[in-house]
């Protein structure tokens, strides 16, 4: 109930002009009251006869928005409430398999509901067997993909160019129309407005000087470097929030298990968020958030550090302030309803901290968010829900304070902020278990609010499924979500949106499966979130365009995908050979691996015993072949004999499709290529040689030896013809006219 206040309308939205502040004190003068009560006041956006809202998107239009600077209407009263009773509770509520149990009864209903298909009940066992192996692989493929997005496939760092920012004591760049103006508090004014009305009751930001009782325990960066580095003092960081998709799930979701230790000593930017109750003592944490003045803790201490030329993307969340001891800061903020056009949306929402500068210089004042240069010794407050970027300009160390959103009135913020996606999402999730319909709507409003932020996105799907709405339903927010992550987002970001999604989705394939009619519904879910992370995963796995033989996976060992088989050359179903074995880099088809277990000669049928499988590109590839016909090859060869004649076991022109020659040894095959199988062998030449079997009769020999390869070789006609070439141009400097003998040991390599 907003009472007598005044609210402005804006378009199709509202926004509150009439802010209500605490009584002044007589303690305060007159200027130090006006001072506070400007920063209790929320921002006037701009309003011009040419500013209208789009009423398909909910986007302003900024081009010549032009509007004053705002001082609210002061009248008395108390400070911001705080969160009230019962506001919350869904976050303790119990979910089990199938969802939360008072609404699983659902999900029966739409089976019967469902219309019977054809011998549904005969093919249900069996439909329901693949179901679980599909599960089982999409599962190893995701545990897969999130080795790789957290570890060669995190978001990407800065170029060393970046880590130079704005000289000391250069000025910001005029502040955008719609922006409030920045008031600066002496250390002395913002304990009075702090304990007279608290930090949650500040509605724009502010710069202040660090109070003389916030004692820093760490002076510098290298300071806490080295504290970390002592046994027992070392603590979690997170070092990707640089990335605007990983900015918006935050540090507790990532989970990056890095050592603050480690992350500082590869020079990488480092932020620690962590409860007041639950930090270590003894830490750094512990000892940051001691140092702190109780009048000026929140929740959380934060503890944000960076060797410089990077930050942290845009983001929200709730009231905060950070002090900095050493360096210098940079600072964009955006009121709650976020960027006033949807060319600023687009230019900010998904834009890497180090890329930001070049990009909001290129918007229109307009709709530019308000830029804060920080120095050392200065503190920023940031209000709840305001968007806020940074960039470390050099060596950089904040120590700060931070509430949590559940400390915050969520429907006073609904009715102050209505055009927040922030504030939707966050009335979502308070409202779904209670009020269904009206949850979904607010959903989709966040995200229609904030297109781009996967983080509403993935919460709207697991929300979906734990209150065991439609399957059909479900299908379409998932489809969305992974066809929206594609055609948006790089492979790396992908990854992140796909590491949070598929746990969620392999929960909705598990939980329909025990519902015949519902399997469908499952199988096509599997379907799509398995393409999804194939597509990512391939190019990184054995087979692929990029896979490295340092790189080491998980689950290979039972993960079956499809690629191009090492082997036989073609594109098949299968999986990456024996770990540890010399096999365990190549992808290997089914067919293949079955063809080296059966272990059945090619040419004489002996199953078992000592063999191996034919040379890859020829078209022997897929036989195996024993001992026995190996060896009876290599002498036919060595006796050089050219008609198959010699070895009768052996197929015809195994002599020459089975074998690599290098150097001169290509000089006999370029020969032996260019002939018939039947043709008598020519009498022997003089330099350069043209036939090994002439050559051999002669009693002479080839200088190098012949290899027997595993590895992919090169076809034995194109490799003739390359050396004769070689040969007829006179630049083979190995075919001399001069010959020495075979070599009695043959090397093989398998």
């Amino acid at each position: 109930d907003f009472g007598s206040r005044a609210v402005q309308p804006f378009g199709a939205m509202a926004i509150q002009t009439e802010i209500l502040v605490g009584p002044p004190s007589p303690s305060r003068d007159a200027s130090a009251s006006s001072k506070i009560a400007r920063l209790l006041a929320a921002p006037r956006l701009p309003v011009s006869s040419q500013a209208c809202v789009d009423s398909a998107e909910g986007w302003r239009c900024e081009q010549g928005a032009v509007g004053a600077r705002v001082a609210g209407h002061i009248r008395a009263a108390g400070p911001r409430p705080t969160a009230p009773a019962g506001q919350g509770a869904w976050m303790r509520s119990t979910v089990e398999f199938g969802g939360y149990p008072e609404f699983q009864d659902r999900r029966t209903k739409y089976s019967a509901d469902e219309p019977e298909e054809p011998e549904e009940a005969a093919r249900a066992e069996e439909a329901r067997a693949q179901l679980e192996k599909d599960i089982a692989q999409l599962k190893m493929l995701h545990h897969v993909v999130v080795h790789l997005q957290r570890g060669e496939c995190k978001p990407e760092a800065p170029p060393k160019e970046c880590q130079s920012g704005p000289s000391s004591g250069s000025t910001p760049p005029p502040s955008p129309p719609w922006a409030p103006p920045v008031e600066h508090l002496s250390a002395q004014e913002l304990r009075e407005a702090v304990e007279t009305v608290g930090w949650n009751s500040f509605k724009v930001p502010f710069t202040f000087d660090v109070p003389a009782d916030l004692v820093p325990a760490y002076a510098s960066r290298e300071a806490l470097v080295s504290c970390a580095g002592i046994a027992g003092s070392d603590f979690s960081a997170a070092t990707v929030l640089n990335d605007p998709l990983a900015a918006q799930f935050g540090p507790s979701l990532l989970g990056e298990d890095r050592r603050f230790s480690d992350a500082s000593s590869s020079k990488e930017n480092c932020f620690t968020q962590l409860a007041a109750g639950a930090l270590e003592p003894g830490t750094p944490p512990w000892r940051c958030w001691k140092a702190i003045p109780e009048w000026m803790r929140c929740a959380m201490v934060v503890i944000s550090t960076g060797p410089g030329g990077n930050g942290v993307a845009f983001h929200k969340h709730g009231a905060a302030w950070l002090a900095l001891q050493q360096g210098r800061k940079r600072w964009w903020l955006y009121p709650p309803c976020g960027p006033l056009s949807r060319r600023a949306y687009e230019t900010v929402a998904l834009r890497p901290a180090w890329q930001l500068s070049a990009e909001v210089n290129a918007l229109p004042l307009e709709v530019r968010p308000l830029e804060l240069h920080q120095e050392a010794g200065q503190g920023v407050f940031v209000p709840a829900l305001w968007w806020h970027a940074t960039l470390d300009c050099g060596p950089t160390l904040g120590i700060g304070s931070q509430y949590n959103m559940a400390d915050l009135d969520l429907r006073e913020c609904y009715r102050e902020h209505p055009d927040s996606g922030f504030v939707l999402y966050h009335m979502a999730c308070e409202l779904h278990k209670t009020e269904e319909e009206r949850a979904m709507k607010l959903f989709e409003e966040a995200i229609d609010r904030e297109p781009f932020n996967f983080y509403f996105c993935t919460n709207q799907l697991l929300f979906y499924l734990n209150m065991v709405f439609h399957p059909r339903l479900t299908m379409s927010v998932v489809e969305r979500t992974l066809s929206k992550a594609r055609s948006s987002l790089d492979s790396r970001r992908r990854m992140l949106v796909l590491r949070f999604a598929v746990p969620t989705i392999c929960n909705f394939a598990e939980w329909h499966a025990p519902h015949v009619r519902l399997l469908k519904y499952s199988a096509r879910a599997v379907s799509l979130a398995w393409d999804a992370l194939m597509e990512l995963a391939s190019p990184m796995l054995p087979g692929g365009a990029k896979f490295r033989l340092s790189r080491e996976l998980p689950c290979l060992a039972e993960l079956r995908y499809t690629a191009v088989c090492s082997q036989c050359g073609e594109r098949s179903i299968g999986k990456a050979g024996e770990p540890g074995s010399i096999r365990a880099h190549r992808f290997l088809c089914e067919r293949c691996t079955e063809v080296r277990a059966r272990a059945t000669c090619g040419c004489c049928g002996q199953s078992g015993g000592d063999g191996q499988i034919g040379h890859p590109g020829t078209e022997f590839a897929s036989q195996w072949y024993c001992a026995r016909c190996w060896g009876s090859w290599k002498s036919a060869c060595r006796a050089g004999h050219k008609s198959v004649q010699a070895a009768p076991a052996l197929p015809p022109t195994v002599s020459c499709a089975f074998v690599q020659p290098s150097g001169a040894a290509a000089h006999a095959v370029a020969a032996l290529a260019q002939q018939p199988t039947s043709a008598p062998p020519p009498p022997p030449q003089s330099t350069p040689p043209q036939s090994a079997i002439a050559l051999a009769a002669a009693g002479t020999a080839v200088a190098e030896a012949w290899t027997v390869l595993a590895a992919p070789a090169v076809p034995v006609a194109a490799i003739a013809r390359e050396e004769s070439s070689k040969i007829a141009s006179g630049t083979d400097a190995s075919a001399n006219g001069r010959v020495r003998a075979w070599p009695t040991v043959w090397e093989r390599v398998d």
